[in-house]
């Protein structure tokens, strides 16, 4: 059974994820350590297992870790864990630019240990039917897309307070928030080649943004509008809709649901597509399954580079007001 340790309480799916683990079956929780060591003395507490003050003996006492420290804490660490040859599952983003993303990922390439990212949304069965029907033809050519991913935590007052540290977090809500529709982007639409942003602030008080939208552009052609926010009420945890030269689809707006109109279709006007494709295995599983199975790595190296580049780029775009194109690395 594969010894897991929780590095760092910061982010807010650091306890799901540490159930997850003891929930598995497969993975026993055998540690935890934390930058704030009365935090996680606490996180420790409540799961029943030993608090871990310094960063290497933790390391030594487990076989991988979960990592929910701030991100941009994230690359010291993960290279350390590497270094200690200690598999890993990270928390998004995996940094805040994409080379430092691809030298984590070299680290752990070079070590022979497993690097997973948590991007939830590639295992959900309604993106997947969306990314078939793209593949199938149902759209035609895609032209363009919007995604938006919001929440209430900055308003409802849920969200940590470490959330508007800069010096933290690299970002706001759309380094945070926004990954969700930067990364199904992505994964829908291919390699993004150059980002226009705008990162605002509704609360004066906040250091990052709270309120945030790109355009990305891709190698197709196509572009994704991508929008975020922390000072939303109600709404679709994600909503995406997809435009093609034969068609257009709807996915969460108002409900769960896919709604396609679509030339290569028999019916006239919209349909509700039945959602057929099968829930993915979670993203802890996926990690496990790769760890313990060596089964075939779910997001591929790609991915998480792109979703940190996309990130570097929005983030120089807002601060310039300039159109800033993605290099290759």
């Amino acid at each position: 059974m594969l010894r897991v340790g929780i590095a760092s309480f910061w982010h807010v799916h650091a306890m799901g994820y540490a159930q997850a683990v003891k929930a598995s079956g497969r993975a026993e929780l055998v540690a935890a350590w934390d930058e704030d060591p009365e935090r996680g003395a606490e996180g420790a507490r409540q799961l029943e297992i030993p608090f871990e003050s310094d960063y290497d003996r933790f390391l030594n006492g487990v076989d991988g870790l979960i990592m929910t420290a701030p991100t941009r804490h994230h690359g010291f660490l993960l290279v350390r864990a590497a270094a200690a040859k200690k598999h890993a599952f990270s928390e998004k983003v995996l940094a805040v630019s994409g080379r430092e993303a691809k030298d984590i990922l070299s680290a752990f390439q070079r070590a022979g240990v497993v690097l997973d990212l948590s991007l939830p949304r590639l295992y959900d069965p309604n993106i997947r039917t969306i990314r078939q029907l793209i593949q199938d033809g149902a759209l035609g050519r895609v032209t363009s897309m919007r995604a938006r991913a919001s929440h209430d935590g900055a308003v409802a007052g849920w969200l940590p307070k470490h959330f508007f540290d800069a010096s933290l977090t690299g970002g706001g809500a759309f380094i945070d928030l926004g990954a969700h529709p930067v990364y199904v982007a992505n994964w829908l639409l291919g390699e993004p080649v150059q980002v226009t942003a705008r990162l605002t602030r509704i609360h004066e008080g906040h250091q990052v943004d709270d309120n945030a939208g790109a355009i990305v552009e891709y190698r197709s052609g196509a572009f994704a509008e991508l929008e975020t926010s922390f000072v939303n009420g109600r709404h679709p945890t994600l909503s995406v809709e997809v435009h093609g030269t034969a068609g257009t689809l709807y996915f969460g707006t108002p409900a769960p649901e896919i709604w396609l109109n679509s030339s290569q279709r028999s019916s006239d006007g919209f349909e509700r597509v039945a959602v057929e494709a099968q829930r993915g295995r979670s993203a802890m599983d996926q990690w496990l399954d790769e760890v313990l199975d060596h089964r075939e790595r779910a997001v591929v190296p790609q991915e998480m580079i792109r979703l940190s580049q996309v990130m570097e780029a929005a983030e120089k775009s807002s601060s310039s007001g300039q159109v800033v194109p993605i290099l290759a690395l």
